[in-house]
């Protein structure tokens, strides 16, 4: 199975691209600087929209999200609150993600995931 793994250089990343490369899956490492093979750039403060994403999905027939991105939630909305709170976009182009709700992804990945069908 192809994955595109998001967040694949930090800790809960990387232990699921090794996992799945073990199990001889293919994994396709989302990271914000590629230096290897099988590493894609990714930045979730700038790949907002489905367009975006679209050449990043490429065969791929499951995404992973390990980025931590961590958000609050107010009366308008998620409000991004760690990360690189410097080029943060507005917080109209992510949704909520997790249990908890904490956590944040881009609005145009989850969509274009949904519209072709990659869980």
């Amino acid at each position: 199975m192809k994955v595109l793994v998001c967040g694949a250089n930090g800790f809960v990343g990387n232990a699921i691209s090794t996992h799945l490369e073990q199990d001889g899956h293919q994994v396709i490492r989302g990271v914000r600087r590629p230096t290897h093979p099988g590493e894609i750039s990714i930045d979730y403060t700038t790949d907002l929209t489905a367009d975006q994403w679209l050449n990043k999905l490429d065969g791929v027939e499951v995404v992973v999200n390990a980025v931590g991105i961590r958000c609050a939630i107010s009366a308008r909305g998620p409000v991004l609150v760690a990360g690189r709170v410097d080029s943060t976009p507005d917080a109209a182009h992510y949704i909520r993600i997790g249990g908890t709700g904490r956590y944040c992804a881009p609005i145009g990945l989850l969509a274009l995931c949904t519209n072709l069908g990659i869980p």
